[in-house]
Order: C-alpha cells, then sequence, then structure tokens
C-alpha cells in the first residue's frame, strides 16, 4: 500500500491493525471536502480493500444524495437533512449512540445530519458539515474500544 498525492493505492485485500486505521481514517477525512460523485466512489473503491460492503453502501448513499440533489438551484447549498424526507416522529427522535453507530455504517458515514450539498457550475458537491466533525470524530463509532 501506498499514499501519493490524493491516490490510496492498495493491491489486495487487507486486515489493518488500529493505527492503519486511523491513517486511513484521517486521509479519507481530510478529502471529503467538495467532491464530486465519482471522486466518492474511488473513496468506496478504496475502503473495499477493507470491507466488500464499502463500495456498494457507499455508491448506494451517493446515488440517493445526487438524486435528491438534482432540484438545487445553481449556487444553492442545503444540509442533506433539509432535502429529505421524513416523516415528524423521525426528526424529533434522539438517537442513542448504538443506533447513530448502526446509521454511520448503514448510510457509509454519509449521515443527512452530517452532510451539505452544494451544486455549483452545474455539478454536485457533497461535504461534511464543518461545525458537526469533531462531533463525529469524537463519535465512538469511530474508536475501537
Amino acid at each position: 500500500m501506498k499514499i501519493e498525492g490524493k491516490e490510496i493505492k492498495i493491491n489486495e485485500k487487507l486486515y489493518p491493525d488500529r493505527a492503519w486505521v486511523d491513517v486511513i481514517c484521517d486521509y479519507v477525512c481530510s478529502k471529503v471536502k467538495d467532491n464530486t460523485k465519482e471522486e466518492i466512489e474511488e473513496f468506496g473503491k478504496i475502503l473495499e480493500k477493507f470491507s466488500m460492503n464499502a463500495g456498494p453502501l457507499i455508491s448506494r448513499e451517493i446515488n440517493i444524495i445526487y438524486n435528491l440533489a438534482k432540484d438545487l438551484k445553481e449556487g444553492e447549498r442545503k444540509q442533506y437533512s433539509e432535502i429529505y424526507s421524513e416523516d415528524e416522529e423521525g426528526r424529533s427522535k434522539q438517537l442513542s449512540e448504538e443506533e447513530l453507530k448502526r446509521n454511520f455504517i448503514a448510510h457509509a458515514g454519509l449521515l443527512k445530519e452530517y452532510v451539505i450539498i452544494e451544486k455549483k457550475n452545474g455539478k454536485i458537491y457533497v461535504n461534511y458539515d464543518e461545525s458537526k466533525i469533531k462531533e463525529l470524530l469524537e463519535w465512538s463509532v469511530l474508536k475501537q474500544s
């Protein structure tokens, strides 16, 4: 495995120790800003080396985001949760740490409460809400016990 600029090259399925997981997590988190669909799907290919479910999960979630974001006006920027329709009960329910962990994994880290979607120059970009990144990184879901 080697890191060159924006690329991580991995030739085989890996079973990384905790230190490598931290390196990969830091790398991916540092790159999740102003990414297009294709760039995020590339992360899926990298993460698929660690879990065969990562690529399909990321692809599914990003397709949902892009389908919802088609109606954004040029220059418009919204929280994912604003454009995702959900019922009142779902909006007001406070999730437990276990539910957050499950949702983070099930939605490939693209939780609607933490993702900002923006349309610029005819392209749709996906970012984490910078005010919530610290909260995401503090979750036990990103830490091993």
